[in-house]
């Protein structure tokens, strides 16, 4: 994921590789509706080092004002000419990219409208680009959990015909969040909604902490470093599955503050497990 240095946003991401012993296929990228250039210095450097840039456009605009954009507008072509703009850049890098528009949107419903609404805006903003000369972006729609569990109207009532990928985010963060949970419990269900619609998947955010404190399961024996394995075997019986990007941060979630562990280097044991995922010629292949 791109760092905070705005003249060299992929220094971290440099940084992390050196530590793995390899490059990362694919980098994360998330910017706001007023965000200029589209696509980003973050992006371009990644491209441009033979990673595939993942960018998700989020329909809110940058601080001090944070104001949200309505699907409804964006769908009646209230927002042509900043769609096109962004298109027209797109169209002339001509590199390939992963492209998302709002990224989990049933947590923005509230601010920005329906989902039909939703998936109004989706295509029109995929009609958009195709008119400025768009080629080269794999459409990517991105959904909750819960979603695919049949919450929030459940999968079908959000995901636009036009996208070509279903997107899922899942973070093991053991008793932190209701206890120890595998990689396929996450993901099964964004699976089983993909490959039964003959739809790719990309899995763009995973993480998973040590079963200690604060998130101590006490009810399993398993490891991070366990957990990283069994991932990798999960995502090599799931052909849907094109890209997968891991979230190694510290993180904050809810009441524990800055103690949620995402990294890789948690334990020894984890790092070797991660680094042997990564290497295995399975995750090698263009």
């Amino acid at each position: 994921m791109p760092g905070p240095d705005p003249l060299d946003p992929l220094a971290t991401t440099r940084d992390f590789e050196d530590e793995i012993g390899r490059r990362l296929g694919m980098t994360r990228h998330y910017l706001r509706w007023d965000f200029r250039p589209i696509p980003s210095l973050a992006m371009q450097q990644s491209a441009t080092g033979h990673r595939i840039p993942f960018m998700d456009w989020r329909p809110q605009k940058q601080p001090p004002d944070n104001g949200f954009i309505l699907w409804g507008d964006i769908a009646n072509g209230l927002h042509d000419a900043e769609i096109d703009q962004v298109g027209a850049s797109l169209a002339s890098w001509n590199k390939t990219a992963y492209f998302t528009f709002n990224h989990e949107p049933e947590n923005d419903a509230v601010h920005c409208g329906t989902a039909s609404e939703y998936k109004a805006a989706y295509a029109r903003i995929k009609q958009r680009f195709a008119a400025q000369g768009v080629t080269k972006l794999k459409y990517v729609c991105t959904l909750v959990q819960g979603t695919f569990k049949g919450l929030n109207g459940g999968a079908d009532a959000w995901f636009p015909n036009g996208a070509q990928y279903v997107g899922a985010d899942g973070y093991n963060r053991s008793k932190c969040s209701g206890g120890w949970k595998t990689f396929e419990t996450l993901f099964s269900q964004a699976h089983d909604f993909a490959a039964g619609r003959g739809r790719n998947m990309v899995i763009e955010e995973f993480g998973c902490v040590e079963n200690n404190t604060p998130c101590t399961d006490s009810t399993t024996t398993e490891t991070k470093a366990k957990w990283f394995t069994q991932s990798a075997s999960t995502i090599k019986a799931w052909p849907e599955v094109k890209a997968v990007i891991y979230t190694s941060v510290l993180a904050s979630y809810r009441n524990f503050q800055d103690v949620i562990d995402f990294r890789i280097d948690t334990s020894t044991a984890a790092k070797n497990a991660y680094i042997a995922a990564g290497n295995d010629p399975y995750f090698n292949t263009t």
